[in-house]
């Protein structure tokens, strides 16, 4: 009877390194994780350090493919399937003879692993190093057909190479998981470096690090051949067999008191990262080591954004970048720093034309802040006065650099590669810009909820185009609108805002709550299109309310609604050219009395 039990025993512990379980490195041929919030959704390493499998982020039902280290508090990610976007809920990953295959819920094929040769997959494993790994048949367990060590993300692991044409990519963000600004790559000269990315494209910029391991000679031992991260050291190898340092003078960490790995980050800072094996939960990452320190200053482009993004500047902080937005700016994305800035106002040569500068415009002034490309003139000699004076009555300038004590140079919308310099930045800044309403706010309770698809359709002016007819309706309709909204801003308490992304006209952007009131609730649909359902205006001398003013507005009014009448005609002989339509509207040539614009639409507008 003992005898028979050790037996099955025995029996039973052969076969532990091919069951399903969690806790082992190998994992059988048809085995599947699902993307859940349960404890079947990842296969673990021997050790516990690592898991593989579906990783939940940002406290949704989204998930990564991922392999992490299971062990912390927070599961830091250092691998993840290149997928485009994170995947849903019930999507799944099946352990194939050809391969890892990832389904999204609906049974539609998001991604696979598959070896480079015809080999038939037998089994695959999450080692303790962090590297999950698929065998095939008849293979040794050494030789692997195929291994996420050998196509990273974002993050390399002790034990990990980065080869001769290798290549690590930043997140887009924090939380955000696609492919972001910057690249660190291994060249095929022998250098390493890092690059920033004309995102969303992977168009390359300049460098701003090389490792300088490039052979000068043209003999290929001397240069570069692969980065090395042994146990806590990482380091190019060149052909000969010959190491550089990667972090000169820096030493390395402690490696078996540590967990290890280096990460590109979205700000585009390549880092290595410490964590204590004994941490009691209330531990972080630390950074032992980063180049380049100081990424502010090393953007040099003509073209790009800069380490911060557009109409930014950098500074930074113990070597990581500090993205700050100039007086009467802010981020574009709140949850992106690195994202870049936006005026918190209007500012173009089309904004209030017929004002004066000086009603409508104050200058901030900033000492050592500059953005140092993309100036369209240079003023010297010229004192700050002078130079602030050019800036204030230029409505193409947004910004003054004054430097040297004598040279001024202009800069339009965006600023680009912002950072701490010599010199005066002067910044000009709408009066009362705190008082701005953004034209994409909500005015009222009675107003569609922010997930409301109304509430963000901004009618924005365009100049009239050979669109569809129902588009040139939608146009007509705003037009009619036009009046009465500017008269009555007072009432409303709503600045109307001018949108500096056309400039030379005098067309607007409204509010939702706005047009809700110049189509008395949109009570009266005309039909619909590929932009949105065209709703009945006001009378043209009701919108006006009979004011001194706006009555002298009519005549503008009817020529705004005669020239979109001809260029919704159904004939297209009949419809003005472009260059026709715009001195339509500015009341340089006469519009012609339209006729009915087709057999179902026509107004009276004389």
């Amino acid at each position: 009877m003992a005898s028979s039990a050790i037996y099955l025993l025995l029996i039973f512990l052969s076969l532990l390194p091919f069951l399903p379980v969690s806790g082992a490195s190998n994992i059988t041929l048809r085995s599947s994780l699902t993307a859940t919030t349960g404890e079947n959704s990842s296969w673990i390493s021997p050790s516990g350090d690592f898991a593989f499998g579906f990783r939940q982020v940002y406290n949704a039902s989204i998930f990564l493919l991922a392999v992490w280290y299971d062990r912390l508090l927070d599961r830091t990610v250092v691998w993840h399937a290149n997928t485009s976007t994170p995947v849903q809920a019930g999507s799944k990953v099946d352990l194939l003879v050809d391969g890892l295959t990832l389904t999204g819920p609906q049974g539609e094929t998001l991604w696979k692993a598959e070896p480079s040769t015809t080999a038939t997959i037998s089994h695959a494993g999450m080692l303790d190093t962090g590297n999950f790994v698929l065998f095939s048949t008849g293979a040794s367990n050494a030789v692997y057909a195929w291994e996420s060590f050998n196509y990273p993300t974002d993050t390399i692991l002790p034990t990990q190479i980065l080869p001769m044409g290798g290549m690590l990519y930043s997140r887009l963000t924090e939380t955000n998981y696609s492919r972001g600004r910057f690249e660190l790559r291994f060249t095929t000269d022998g250098n390493l470096e890092l690059n920033p990315i004309a995102w969303p494209t992977e168009y390359r910029y300049t460098s701003y690090y090389s490792s300088g391991t490039a052979s000068t000679t043209g003999n290929a031992s001397e240069s570069g051949f692969q980065l090395v991260f042994n146990q806590s050291d990482i380091y190019i190898e060149k052909g000969n067999g010959d190491t550089v340092q990667l972090f000169n003078n820096v030493p390395a960490p402690n490696y078996p008191s540590n967990y290890h790995l280096a990460t590109l980050g979205f700000d585009g800072v390549f880092r290595q990262y410490t964590f204590p094996r004994s941490s009691d939960g209330d531990r972080f990452w630390s950074i032992v080591r980063r180049i380049p320190n100081n990424i502010c200053g090393l953007l040099n482009d003509d073209v790009g954004s800069g380490a911060c993004g557009f109409n930014s500047y950098c500074m930074t902080n113990d070597g990581t970048p500090n993205c700050q937005c100039p007086e009467g700016y802010s981020l574009t994305d709140p949850d992106n720093k690195p994202g870049g800035c936006k005026p918190n106002f209007p500012l173009g040569c089309g904004v209030d034309r017929s004002r004066n500068q000086e009603d409508l415009y104050e200058l901030k002034r900033m000492v050592d802040v500059d953005w140092p490309r993309g100036e369209y003139e240079t003023l010297q000699p010229y004192n700050q006065t002078q130079c602030e004076e050019s800036c204030l009555h230029d409505c193409s300038c947004a910004v003054a650099i004054f430097s040297g004590g004598d040279t001024c140079t202009k800069k339009r919308l965006p600023l680009t590669n912002g950072r701490l310099n010599s010199g005066v930045a002067i910044i000009k800044v709408r009066k009362g810009t705190a008082a701005i309403t953004p034209p994409f706010t909500s005015g009222s309770d009675d107003d569609p909820k922010p997930n409301s698809k109304r509430e963000n359709q901004i009618l924005m002016w365009t100049l009239f185009s050979g669109g569809s007819g129902l588009f040139n309706i939608v146009l007509l309709a705003a037009v009619i609108s036009l009046v009465v909204l500017s008269r009555r801003r007072n009432k409303y308490n709503k600045l109307v805002v001018h949108d500096s992304d056309f400039p030379d006209t005098n067309l607007r952007i409204f509010t939702f709550k706005q047009l809700k009131e110049a189509t008395d609730g949109f009570k009266e649909g005309l039909g619909s299109g590929s932009f949105g359902t065209v709703y009945k205006g006001k009378e043209l001398d009701a919108l006006v309310d009979n004011e001194e003013a706006a009555m002298r507005d009519i005549a503008m009014l009817r020529r705004w609604v005669k020239t979109a009448l001809c260029c919704v005609q159904e004939s297209p002989s009949k419809r003005p050219k472009m260059k026709m339509v715009i001195q339509m509207l500015e009341g340089y040539v006469e519009v012609p009395v339209p006729t009915c614009a087709s057999s179902s639409f026509c107004l009276g507008v004389d």
